[in-house]
């Protein structure tokens, strides 16, 4: 079962975004602040639900935010 609502995905030097469609329970990691993503804008009959995990290595002393 594959969404009709795809994730655009466009790596750093690429020309163009690529459209990923996942199916449910499909996961996806990339690099966020590298990569450029995003979906076209849900109609008001649809929904999404997302979880989003981040994660900075062990040692990291930088800010968060």
């Amino acid at each position: 079962d594959v969404s009709p609502w795809p994730l655009y995905l466009k790596p750093p030097g690429a020309s163009s975004a690529t459209p990923l469609a996942a199916g449910l329970g499909d996961g996806v990691l990339y690099y966020g602040r590298e990569v450029t993503h995003y979906r076209e804008r849900l109609t008001a009959a649809e929904f999404c639900s997302f979880w989003f995990f981040f994660y900075v290595p062990e040692g990291f002393k930088g800010p968060l935010d």
